[in-house]
């Protein structure tokens, strides 16, 4: 099973509070443009945790300053 999720809705930076769920399927996500939709982890917090063998396809939006303690986004 594979989950969809158009990120339309977030204009500007998206600053995270705490770190994002596992994700736990595959997943395609995308993003309202790399300028318009930012997932900003302010060093303290994930973005992406794939703990396991799934197939996540992001496109169109832009990740910094993620908490890096086992690998980057790549």
């Amino acid at each position: 099973m594979r989950a969809n999720f158009a990120l339309t809705q977030f204009i500007r930076s998206f600053t995270l509070t705490s770190d994002l769920p596992a994700i736990t399927q595959s997943v395609s996500i995308t993003g309202n443009g790399i300028a318009n939709t930012i997932i900003d982890g302010d060093t303290l917090y994930r973005a992406i945790y794939n703990n396991g063998q799934r197939n996540i396809a992001i496109s169109d939006m832009t990740f910094k300053q993620g908490k890096n303690t086992t690998g980057g986004i790549v």
